[in-house]
């Protein structure tokens, strides 16, 4: 899958995300991650704790995702 130049930039400076996962009641469970881009292989590297698991179990069960990136950009006076 090709990722635009313009995308990777932005992926590059988030260290944060939500991911949505499909609980085993069908509603959605977003919750904050950490996220590491690797734009040589055009990964996103997430990371969740292992007292945690739920998101694991969720993708595995049904493999539908969403994810949410949020780029603060500074505002000009």
């Amino acid at each position: 899958m090709y990722v635009d130049s313009r995308v990777s930039e932005v992926l590059s400076s988030v260290r944060v995300v939500e991911l949505a996962t499909i609980g085993k009641d069908g509603r959605p469970q977003a919750y904050p991650m950490s996220a590491i881009w690797v734009p040589d292989k055009q990964h996103i590297v997430l990371t969740t704790p292992p007292a945690f698991p739920q998101k694991v179990f969720n993708i595995r069960r049904d493999g539908r995702v969403a994810l949410l990136v949020l780029r603060h950009v500074r505002q000009r006076p």
